[in-house]
């Protein structure tokens, strides 16, 4: 919690308020995070209210709705233009606050936008940055978004994979997204280890599969990804992890358009964007 404090002090922009929803813990996380905030004003430590059976994707979005519902309570008639989500193990670069909100500042079609990611622990290979211009591959989650627009989606979708979600529904309603490759964060995670990453990419098949995607969409992405990114082996994780999903019979998206866009359009975007050149 002292990293996250600090890496958030030290920012050339610093929210005017921040909230920070524990989860469900007996380690007394809860406890330490009110002691490490104690002393700042604009800040807020909460429990998260609501849980759910199911997906664990789904519980984490419980909690961040939590957050939402509080700051737009707290608006007091002064709405937020823009509103942050971060993780709470990421070391920010000093300026990112403030970049991603000159972008959004820059250009009223751009919903949402994140800097570039990394991990402290893996030689500084992270995920790739979108390959030849791809519109999701790329996109992590330590966004700035339109308050606006998560408003108008009536806040943060409580789905499977929903920063995925919202990607997509920002690129349908005809709105911009773009990561900025001027800035940054280190996620001080193992996420490339070797279990690490085969977890990961497993967990991501399982997420395709509850977002509807096409078998040959999982396999193109599994395959780009194994010839590409050592290991070369982690690619087989993702299909192994959709087929676990379908063998399972996990639920899929209650959403028409996002099914529509994974089972239908992406196949042929992913084509044109990481193999036309284009």
């Amino acid at each position: 919690m002292g990293h996250l404090k600090e890496t958030v002090l030290r920012q050339d922009m610093r929210p005017d308020l921040w909230v920070i929803v524990v989860g469900k813990s007996d380690d007394g996380s809860l406890e330490a995070a009110r002691e490490t905030f104690s002393d700042l004003d604009w800040v807020q430590v909460l429990p998260q209210e609501s849980y759910a059976p199911g997906h664990g994707h789904k519980n984490f979005a419980r909690g961040v709705n939590d957050g939402l519902r509080r700051i737009l309570e707290l608006e007091a008639g002064r709405p937020y233009q823009y509103i942050s989500k971060i993780d709470a193990t990421v070391d920010l670069d000093q300026d990112y606050f403030q970049r991603l909100a000159a972008r959004l500042d820059s250009d009223e079609v751009l919903a949402i936008v994140c800097g570039r990611e990394g991990f402290t622990d893996a030689a500084g290979k992270g995920v790739p940055i979108q390959p030849s211009g791809d519109e999701i591959i790329g996109f992590n989650d330590n966004r700035l978004y339109r308050r606006d627009f998560l408003v108008e989606m009536g806040g943060y979708p409580i789905s499977i994979s929903p920063d995925t979600v919202l990607l997509v529904k920002s690129i349908k309603s005809g709105r911009r997204q773009m990561v900025d490759p001027g800035t940054s964060y280190r996620d001080r995670r193992l996420g490339f280890s070797k279990e690490g990453s085969w977890k990961g990419y497993f967990e991501w098949g399982r997420g395709m599969y509850g977002l509807d995607y096409h078998p040959l969409l999982s396999l193109t992405v599994a395959v780009y990804f194994g010839v590409r990114f050592r290991p070369h082996y982690q690619g087989l994780a993702l299909p192994l992890g959709y087929f676990k999903a379908f063998i399972d019979r996990e639920g899929k998206i209650d959403d028409p358009e996002i099914r529509r866009y994974f089972r239908k359009e992406r196949l042929v975007l992913v084509a044109r964007s990481w193999f036309g050149g284009r």
